[in-house]
């Protein structure tokens, strides 16, 4: 314990810094003298900054070793833990776009083992797109070559014929086939999941778009001699049929479902077009009492250049497929049933009047749909 007649300092002797400890004493004994008397000793500091830079030494170096080597241990770690990683990178940087098998690693952590199973799933869709690209490819390339080679047919026997008019008559015929069939390849393109941007969606009246199209049909299917009506149910508050929805998109929708089924149905039957809605939901029903479609081929008429089979009647194969692909960007759903009468078909499309298209993945509408 330091004692309250000691004093501590610094000072400066010969040049050099010192600690110096001041002891006050008093006289003992002779009381006579009662002057108080000091007693100084000084000390270097050399002996102090030894010991404190022997102390940082004992501390620092080997906290600085520990930290070069905690460094060197973290850094190859790192290195061996994103080894799988840039095995990967590599793996998919080397890859051609022709390329389209999973890609196969071994040893890779769960964590970049969802990361693999991820790309895979994506080179699997990729490889589904392209393999549907190629069949459309193929199948258009042979719908076009039928036509085609039907009016190089028919030319070379107006050429060697002398009454031409059946053979004309049969060019008019196979170019109005080919025309029908390039209209609807580029109608399907242009309703493609990726043209969702240059939709303009706004408030729609179904009531009014489907009277015109049925308008715009009926020279159609009087020609066939054909009943067609159009019905539509009067709500109680008078309310129109507004949906959220590309008028040019809902009209060739309309279209097709209302084409098709005059097409498929023999002279003399029957289509209506019925329209009706609730709180939710506005439907077009379009049913007719022609060949039908067996359950086991309802999902398949959806599918490009499908056509039904032992129908004789003629068509693209393209119409449902547009159907199809404008219903997806509408976010609404089709579903095909059979009348009560048990003969023909009915086509349902329901319209939800509470969705905006806009706001919904496209993509994965169609990838979920496929």
């Amino acid at each position: 314990t330091r004692n309250k007649n000691e004093y501590f300092s610094y000072d400066e002797v010969n040049h050099q810094r010192v600690r110096v400890v001041t002891v006050k004493q008093s006289p003992i004994g002779n009381q006579a003298f009662n002057t108080n008397y000091y007693v100084q000793v000084a000390e270097t500091l050399n002996k102090r900054i030894k010991l404190s830079h022997q102390i940082l030494a004992g501390i620092f170096l080997p906290q600085l070793i520990l930290l070069i080597v905690s460094i060197g241990m973290l850094l190859l770690g790192v290195s061996k833990g994103l080894k799988p990683l840039n095995d990967l990178n590599e793996a998919i940087a080397k890859r051609s776009d022709k390329q389209l098998e999973p890609v196969q690693l071994s040893n890779v952590p769960e964590e970049a083992g969802q990361l693999v199973e991820s790309i895979n799933s994506l080179i699997g869709k990729l490889k589904k797109a392209m393999e549907l690209q190629n069949r459309f490819i193929a199948d258009a390339a042979h719908q076009l070559r039928t036509p085609l080679a039907g009016i190089q047919a028919q030319l070379e026997l107006v050429q060697n014929g002398k009454n031409n008019k059946p053979e004309l008559d049969m060019v008019n015929k196979s170019v109005g086939k080919l025309v029908h069939l390039v209209n609807q390849l580029l109608k399907l393109a242009r309703n493609q999941p990726e043209s969702i941007n240059a939709l303009k969606f706004d408030q729609v009246d179904l009531f009014l778009l489907t009277k015109d199209v049925c308008s715009d049909l009926f020279p159609f299917a009087y020609h066939k001699n054909i009943d067609f009506g159009f019905e539509f149910k009067i709500q109680n508050d008078g309310t129109n049929y507004l949906i959220l929805a590309d008028s040019e998109k809902l009209k060739m929708l309309i279209q097709n479902l209302i084409d098709n089924a005059i097409r498929y149905t023999q002279n003399g039957g029957k289509v209506t077009v019925l329209l009706d809605e609730d709180d939710k939901n506005a439907f077009l029903y379009v049913e007719d009492n022609g060949y039908g479609i067996s359950e086991s081929e309802r999902e398949k008429v959806f599918e490009r250049f499908h056509r039904v089979i032992g129908n004789s009647q003629e068509g693209s194969g393209l119409g449902l497929s547009i159907v199809k692909e404008i219903v997806l960007l509408h976010n609404a759903t089709i579903s095909i049933k059979s009348p009560d009468i048990g003969k023909g078909t009915v086509f349902i499309v329901r319209f939800n009047k509470n969705v905006n298209p806009v706001d919904t993945d496209v993509n994965d509408i169609h990838a979920s749909a496929e």
